[in-house]
């Protein structure tokens, strides 16, 4: 089946004259989902395919849908692909009724419910941690402290560059409404080539920030690493005190 969402999200965007790391930006998700998303590789959640829909100025025409728009989407092997009576559309100039969403569980919003979408990753090679390919993979529970904060994501340790401060497999968690500051303990995602593919990403220590260039510090073996700052994208690695409520 050709990727008809893949295809109205790019030209919608194309004819908008955005770039992928604008949508991604204005979403707080990744990069390289959206490069995903566009070549057909994942097919975005209902809640993401309404959200880039919303900001590209393309309808979704729910009507035509036989079941439930939290089912949309059928998992047929590996990637999720779209139900054949989805269709896009422009949106007409006059008001529109959105659909409601239902409420969050009571137990995520008190927290310790497994709700938090563990982001897939991959080794990157000897010279980064992994790479963010924006799949989900599996649910972590959410922290009491976290409780209803939005857009919240998990990601799983795979080397030993930041030991002792970090273990591998460990997990940790991205919240991406909170802008990293220096001595936070940060991701930094380089952003997708033109092909599209997830760059490499690397969980270090934010050690400064000049005009033109992020430097961060890696604990095994010690040394400063730096990136220029309009290749990459930061994200805030939340404190173990801060996820539990006792700093």
């Amino acid at each position: 089946m050709k990727n008809e969402i893949g295809l109205a999200l790019r030209s919608a965007r194309e004819a908008k004259g955005l770039k992928k790391v604008d949508v991604a930006r204005r979403l707080e998700i990744s990069p390289s989902a959206i490069s995903q998303w566009e070549s057909g590789a994942t097919t975005p959640s209902f809640d993401n395919l309404m959200r880039v829909s919303e900001f590209l100025d393309v309808k979704i025409n729910l009507p035509l849908l036989d079941v439930d728009p939290s089912t949309a989407f059928d998992a047929v092997g590996p990637v999720a692909k779209p139900r054949e009576n989805v269709r896009f559309s422009k949106k007409p100039s006059e008001p529109t009724v959105r659909t409601a969403f239902a409420a969050p569980e009571f137990s995520s919003l008190q927290g310790l419910a497994r709700d938090v979408p563990v982001r897939g990753i991959a080794v990157g090679g000897e010279d980064a941690d992994f790479q963010m390919n924006g799949q989900e993979n599996d649910w972590a529970v959410r922290p009491p402290a976290l409780a209803g904060v939005r857009g919240l994501f998990a990601l799983v340790v795979s080397n030993d560059s930041m030991y002792p401060a970090w273990r591998p497999n460990a997990t940790f968690y991205i919240n991406p409404n909170r802008a990293p500051q220096i001595g936070d303990d940060v991701v930094v995602e380089m952003l997708p080539d033109e092909s599209g593919e997830p760059g490499k990403a690397f969980l270090k220590r934010l050690k400064a920030r000049t005009p033109t260039k992020i430097i961060v510090e890696q604990f095994n073996p010690p040394m400063d690493l730096e990136f220029d700052r309009d290749t990459v994208r930061l994200h805030r690695v939340v404190p173990w005190e801060e996820a539990l409520g006792i700093s």
